[in-house]
């Protein structure tokens, strides 16, 4: 099994990405984005103005299974009501194209969470994984209290 791995360093931000091609020939994708999501980084001065308020963990891809996979944790910000992933890139709002399993961040869990998404998906975000971002949001912040570019 041949592999090549690519790793990037953006920011506090690290992602990286596996191509693995089995004997077969079938490509798999897989990719890890570390999340550091602060309040200064939602547009229009819309975020939590404190800085102890953040999420902080992985997100992770997978185009044999078609899953996005979030391990987040929260601190100050109280009840999470929505984590999403968006289109755009730094300094621009998008589109929602994959909602997050909140209960994973308000219960605390350690184990990660999954939703499925599209197989193009998960290859465009793999592709391009700058110009999609996470966006927590509290019902105090609810066009997010937090963000962080993958």
């Amino acid at each position: 099994m041949m592999q090549y791995r690519i790793a990037r360093l953006a920011g506090v931000a690290m992602a990286s990405s596996v191509l693995v091609v089995t004997a077969a020939g079938a490509a798999s994708m897989h990719g890890a984005y570390m999340i550091d999501a602060l309040g200064h980084n939602v547009l229009h001065k819309m975020g939590s103005p404190m800085m102890t308020d953040y999420v902080k963990g992985t997100i992770t891809l997978n185009t044999d299974t078609n899953q996005v996979c979030s391990a987040l944790h929260e601190h100050g910000l109280g009840q999470v009501t929505a984590a999403d992933i968006n289109l755009g890139v730094a300094g621009k709002d998008g589109p929602s194209v994959a909602m997050l399993n909140i209960a994973q961040i308000n219960n605390k869990a350690m184990h990660p969470a999954c939703v499925k998404v599209t197989h193009m998906l998960a290859n465009e975000i793999l592709a391009h994984p700058t110009t999609y971002y996470v966006v927590v949001s509290t019902a105090k912040h609810p066009h997010g209290a937090v963000r962080s570019q993958l």
